[in-house]
């Protein structure tokens, strides 16, 4: 039997309709991988977490070479497409109009420095496997592949959710799709955006309210203030997240909330002291309300 009979062989006995949804998980890679047929089967342990039974229908499929290379993993009831390829997963000219209209340093970093990606499809995408094929596989990214991984693509949701401080705890929960949309956006420290720099001026203008609040604070409440980083006067910088512990002579003191993406002279809950001429956003919660937030809003569509 031909490699292709034998696959029409198991996807006809897991059921599998040409209308089923299409679920799948892109792992963009900083560096290429030696990509086997033993890579198949760890990964089909690592989604076990056991090895391989071939008795319960659970194997690994691999023939050909590169571009024309199949590679399955049968787990179950369950069918996996793996795809590798050591190369940007979008071609040249897609990429540069997605760097060009991408305002987060965290995606462009993705899309610019990613060297080789890693797919998951589930073949046989009934709803009632969808939710076990996240938490297999996104817990299979965290064990194997995290190191190396800049950002991953579910088709659950659309965008690119980029690697950060929460990535991995992300990856092993038990709705990692959805956890993953919770990452820390850094902003471009952009000139000439309008809706930005009236945010800005807004939370500037406002910031005796941010004061007021603090000096009256409860020990429940959190304060937060965004500031520029840079590790170079006048280069470009980073808009990060600072949890306010004091406020004084025109100076905030505080712990920083972010991992940076480019800048190296900070880390995140480093101790840092800024003057307040470089913070261009501020939040707050009083009650179950959110005061603040200027800039996230704009980013945040």
């Amino acid at each position: 039997m031909s490699l292709i009979s034998f696959l029409k062989t198991i996807l006809r006995s897991l059921n599998v309709s040409k209308k089923s949804e299409f679920v799948s998980i892109v792992v963009f890679l900083r560096e290429p991988i030696l990509f086997t047929e033993q890579t198949l089967r760890d990964i089909g342990s690592s989604a076990l977490k056991r090895e391989l039974q071939p008795e319960a229908n659970e194997f690994v499929v691999s023939a050909g070479e590169g571009n024309r290379r199949l590679s399955y993993i049968s787990l179950q009831n369950m069918l996996i497409h793996v795809h590798y390829f050591p190369t940007c997963y979008y071609q040249p000219a897609n990429l540069k109009s997605l760097l060009a209209k991408e305002k987060d340093m965290r995606i462009q970093k993705v899309l610019q420095e990613h060297t080789a990606w890693l797919s998951f499809d589930l073949c046989n995408g009934h709803k009632s496997d969808k939710k076990l094929f996240y938490q297999r596989f996104c817990s299979v990214i965290a064990t194997m592949f995290l190191d190396n991984c800049l950002g991953v693509l579910p088709t659950e949701k659309a965008g690119i959710c980029p690697c950060d401080g929460n990535f991995r705890e992300a990856l092993l929960s038990g709705d990692p799709v959805r956890a993953l949309q919770q990452w820390d956006r850094v902003p471009i420290a952009e000139d000439g955006n309008v809706k930005l720099e009236d945010a800005m001026d807004e939370a500037r203008n406002r910031w005796p309210q941010f004061q007021a609040a603090f000096l009256k604070r409860t020990s429940e409440q959190t304060f937060l203030v965004k500031a520029i980083f840079r590790d170079i006067p006048g280069e470009s910088g980073e808009w990060m997240w600072i949890l306010v512990d004091a406020m004084d002579d025109g100076f905030i003191q505080g712990k920083l909330s972010n991992d940076p993406v480019n800048v190296a002279t900070v880390k995140n809950g480093d101790q840092v002291r800024i003057p307040v001429t470089e913070i261009g956003d501020w939040i707050y919660k009083d009650g179950r309300k959110f005061i603040g937030g200027f800039t996230e809003k704009v980013m945040r569509g």
